[in-house]
């Protein structure tokens, strides 16, 4: 039918430039030909291209038998509008017998798609699973006089115990200490880290310290300030599922190391810069 279709329009066409050549011909197959204005009296004439000159013949004759042209379109349209009417009647009885067919296969299909969605989510979060990083906190320690900067630091390292790689995009701590007779004083730091840690392997060397901690280590020390340590990661596995973790703690000056608490909620703390 396409190619019906097709053939008929390359036949419209080629009878659109025959006709053209041979009005062209009629002319003696100029180049240029004159427009001529009759608003102006006598006549107002300007020479243009004969393409120009064609269009403007084309859409005159188009405006003079405009009406003409909508009713044979109007009368086409209408008789291929039956002619299609004909033609659908005839299929409406075979619709209807294959209806109950189709609804059945309708259904078959849709408990076959929910089932094969079921194992695609499925598949999925076992995929998720084997890959998802697991990262935990070690070598959590505050340094009272760190050797090369000469000053109290908190120290940590992230641990990829695994099953899959992890990507750190993101990684986020505060510090918050308080007293009987201090208020609480709050600092957050965060970096853009881009790093992966492989499974089994640990990324050390993190730290972090601030001017207020630096000038009352031996309150916290002594357990006269308490000290709140937060650490928030926002991770990535290989098949770039995201996801975050949150480890909060709280130096025991007891036993000189931190423990983890329960996360610290942070409200109108005075700001604490970093040194």
């Amino acid at each position: 039918m396409l190619k019906y279709w097709r053939w008929l329009l390359v036949f419209a066409l080629a009878a659109v430039v025959a006709i053209w050549i041979e009005w062209w011909e009629s002319l003696g197959f100029p180049r240029n030909h004159e427009i001529c204005s009759e608003a102006k009296a006598p006549y107002d004439c300007e020479s243009y291209n004969i393409l120009f000159y064609s269009a403007w013949t084309f859409g005159k004759a188009v405006d003079h038998w405009s009406s003409l042209i909508t009713a044979v379109a109007t009368g086409m349209i209408g008789l291929f509008t039956y002619t299609l009417y004909k033609a659908t009647i005839g299929m409406v009885e075979v619709a209807k017998i294959q209806s109950a067919d189709m609804k059945r296969s309708i259904v078959a299909s849709e408990i076959a798609a929910d089932a094969a969605q079921s194992s695609a989510e499925t598949a999925k979060k076992a995929l998720f699973a084997a890959n998802r990083p697991v990262i935990t906190i070690g070598e959590l320690e505050l340094v009272e006089s760190d050797v090369a900067l000469n000053k109290p630091l908190i120290t940590w390292a992230l641990r990829n115990p695994g099953p899959g790689f992890a990507v750190v995009n993101h990684i986020k701590v505060e510090i918050v200490m308080q007293g009987d007779d201090t208020p609480r004083i709050f600092s957050r730091q965060s970096s853009g880290w881009h790093g992966t840690i492989e499974v089994g392997k640990t990324s050390s060397g993190h730290q972090v310290t601030t001017p207020t901690m630096q000038a009352r280590i031996k309150e916290i020390l002594a357990g006269r300030l308490l000290l709140y340590f937060n650490i928030e990661l926002q991770l990535m596995d290989v098949m770039e599922n995201r996801s975050s973790a949150r480890f909060p703690f709280i130096f025991d000056s007891q036993v000189n190391s931190f423990k983890p608490t329960s996360p610290l909620v942070i409200g109108d703390e005075k700001n604490d810069s970093q040194a």
